[in-house]
C-alpha cells in the first residue's frame, strides 16, 4: 500500500513547508519560479468535479448552471497548474432540451466547458441505447465505467472505458468509473437489453490491485455513481483508493467525509456548486507515492497558519458554491444556446386552457382531475383498452386557470414522467388484481377506459370479464411496479424510443376543449 502522509510536518523541510512563512495572496497565474520551488518529485494537482447535472446548463439571474461552473473552472485552470474536471453521472437527463435533442446540448456545453472525464450514471441509459451511445460518442472527453460490460462478450459497453491513466508531471493518476449495479432495478428491461451491470464493488476490488502494480497510479481516483453509503461500502471494501468522487445519491457534502484513508466528496445535483480536492503528490524512490490532501484533519491549507504548497490561495472546504453574480461562461452559452432557443419556442406553444385551477391536493390518497387527465392521455395516443397513470412526480403548485403551454405540463409532471410508453396484454382478472391491490387503501392508480361501478369494473358498459384479453398502456415503470410479473402477461408493444407520459400528455391537450376541475370517481366503487 502506498505510504499516504497527511500531516504537514512530516513532510519535506526543504519541499512545500517552505510556504509557511510566505503570504497568501490570490494570484492571476503560476509562474515558472514558483513551481520550481516545489521539492524534486512533488506534484500539485486540484480535482474539480460536478455530479447528477441532468442537463443543468443555464440559468441567467440565478446562482446555478454549468455555465456558471464552467466560468469558476476556468479562474481556477488559471490560478493552479495541474487541474482535472471531472463529473459523477446523470447527464443527459432532466430538462425538455436534453429529452428533445437526445443529451447533446448538455454534451456540447459540457465539451466547451473542457471536462476531462465523466463516469455513466443510470439516467444515461434512459432513451434508449442509441442515445445513449450517442451521447458517449459525442463527448470529447472519456466516459467510463468498469462494471458495465457488454453481456454477449463481457468487454465495455457501447464506448465506456473502465478506468484511464493522465500522466502529469511525472505523476500517473488513475481513474476509473462505477455505475450503480442497480440499474437493472431501475429501467425497462429491452432499454438495457445485452448490457450487464456488475457487481460494482467487486469490479473495484479486482481492478484497484491492477491500476496500483501494472499501472504503476500514483493516485487512484474512483468515479463513481452509486450513491454516497455505497461509496462508504466501497472505501471500507476496497483499500489503495485515494479518493472518491460521487454521484447518484444527490448529497451535498459540505464537508469531507473520510473512511479511513480515503476522501468521499460529492456536490448535490443540478449544477448548484463545484467541488474542488486539492493534492499534493510526492514520488520516491523505493517507497512509492505519498499523497497529502488539503483538509485532512481539519488542516486546510493557507488557513490557520498551515502552510500552502505553490505560495497560492485554497478554499477552506470542499464545495465552491454558485452566486448570481458569476458571469455564465461564453463558451458554454454558445454551445448551448441553439438547442436552447428551438427548445424555448416550442415550450411556449398554448395546447389549451384551464377554466378554474386543477389541485394537486389529494394526490396519492384520492382520486384527482390531473390523474384522470394522464390517464386519458395515455389511452389516446397508444389506442389501448386500458391507461394507467401514478401520480409520482406531480408538482404540488398543480395547474393554474388560463391557458396552458407545454411548459406547463413540463412544471406539472415530473421526472418519472421520462419513461417511455409501454402496451401489455393481461387478463381480465389480473387487471382487476392489480387496481384493487394499487388502490387498496389510497388511490395510486388512476385509470381510463376502465372505471368502478357498484361492486364490479367496467370497460365502457361492459364488466371487466376475468377471462377476457385486455391492452392496458403505462409508463414502463408504472407497468413493472403493478403488472409486469402478473401471470399471462405479456408484451405487446415496447420501444425505448417510445413517447412518455409526458409527451401523450402534450398532445392530448392540443386543441382540447377547456379543462375542468371535475372528480368522476373512476376508481372508487360508487353505488
Amino acid at each position: 500500500m502506498p505510504r499516504i502522509e497527511f500531516v504537514l510536518d512530516r513532510l519535506r523541510p526543504l519541499g512545500w513547508l517552505a510556504f509557511a512563512c510566505w503570504t497568501v495572496a490570490a494570484p492571476t497565474g503560476i509562474d515558472a519560479q514558483s513551481v520550481s520551488e516545489m521539492a524534486a518529485g512533488e506534484v500539485v494537482l486540484t480535482i474539480l468535479h460536478t455530479n447528477d447535472l441532468h442537463g443543468s446548463v443555464h440559468y441567467p439571474g440565478e446562482a446555478q448552471g454549468l455555465a456558471k461552473i464552467a466560468t469558476r473552472v476556468r479562474q481556477i485552470r488559471a490560478e493552479m497548474p495541474n487541474v482535472l474536471l471531472m463529473d459523477g453521472g446523470d447527464i443527459i437527463h432532466g430538462t425538455p432540451a436534453e429529452k428533445i435533442y437526445e443529451g447533446m446540448p448538455i454534451i456540447a456545453a459540457m465539451n466547451a466547458a473542457g471536462y476531462d472525464v465523466a463516469v455513466a450514471g443510470n439516467h444515461e441509459f434512459d432513451f434508449g441505447q442509441r442515445i445513449g451511445q450517442g451521447a458517449i460518442a459525442a463527448a470529447s472527453f472519456p466516459m467510463l465505467s468498469a462494471n458495465v460490460v457488454d453481456a454477449a462478450s463481457g468487454e465495455s459497453y457501447g464506448g465506456l472505458l473502465p478506468y484511464m491513466i493522465r500522466e502529469i508531471e511525472g505523476v500517473r493518476v488513475a481513474i476509473f468509473g462505477l455505475t450503480t449495479d442497480r440499474t437493472p432495478e431501475i429501467q425497462w428491461p429491452r432499454t438495457i437489453a445485452g448490457i450487464e451491470f456488475r457487481d460494482a464493488i467487486d469490479a473495484a476490488r479486482s481492478l484497484v490491485p491492477r491500476l496500483r502494480d501494472e499501472e504503476n497510479a500514483d493516485l487512484v481516483v474512483a468515479l463513481t455513481h452509486i450513491g454516497v453509503e455505497a461509496d462508504r461500502e466501497l472505501a471500507l471494501a476496497v483499500p489503495n483508493i485515494d479518493v472518491i468522487v460521487g454521484g447518484h445519491s444527490h448529497t451535498r457534502l459540505d464537508e469531507q467525509v473520510w473512511v479511513g484513508e480515503t476522501l468521499i466528496v460529492q456536490t448535490g445535483s443540478a449544477a448548484r456548486a463545484l467541488g474542488r480536492v486539492d493534492l499534493v503528490v510526492q514520488r520516491e524512490e523505493n517507497e512509492g507515492p505519498s499523497v497529502a490532501i488539503n483538509g485532512r484533519d481539519g488542516r486546510w491549507w493557507g488557513h490557520g497558519g498551515i502552510a500552502a504548497p505553490l505560495g497560492l490561495e485554497y478554499p477552506g472546504q470542499p464545495l465552491i458554491p454558485l452566486s448570481v453574480d458569476i458571469l455564465d461562461d461564453p463558451a458554454v452559452v454558445a454551445a448551448y444556446q441553439p438547442y436552447n432557443e428551438r427548445v424555448q419556442t416550442y415550450l411556449d406553444e398554448e395546447l389549451t386552457t384551464a377554466l378554474e385551477p386543477l389541485a394537486a391536493e389529494g394526490a396519492g390518497v384520492g382520486e384527482i382531475p390531473l390523474g384522470n387527465l394522464q390517464a386519458d392521455a395515455v389511452r389516446d395516443l397508444t389506442g389501448a383498452d386500458i391507461g394507467l397513470s401514478a401520480l409520482y412526480s406531480l408538482n404540488s403548485a398543480g395547474l393554474a386557470a388560463g391557458p396552458v403551454s407545454v411548459r406547463d405540463v413540463y412544471e406539472l409532471f415530473g421526472g418519472y414522467t421520462r419513461q417511455h410508453l409501454v402496451v401489455i396484454r393481461a387478463r381480465g382478472a389480473t387487471v382487476r388484481a392489480a387496481l384493487e391491490s394499487a388502490n387498496a387503501d389510497a388511490v395510486r392508480l388512476h385509470v381510463s377506459g376502465v372505471r368502478a361501478r357498484a361492486d364490479d369494473y367496467y370497460v365502457g358498459e361492459i364488466p371487466l370479464h376475468p377471462d377476457s384479453s385486455y391492452t392496458v398502456a403505462s409508463a414502463a415503470h408504472i407497468l413493472q411496479d403493478y403488472l409486469i410479473g402478473r401471470a399471462g402477461v405479456t408484451v405487446v408493444s415496447d420501444d425505448p424510443e417510445a413517447p412518455t407520459i409526458r409527451d401523450a400528455t402534450i398532445e392530448y391537450l392540443r386543441d382540447h376543449p377547456p379543462l375542468a376541475n371535475i372528480v368522476e370517481h373512476r376508481v372508487t366503487h360508487e353505488p
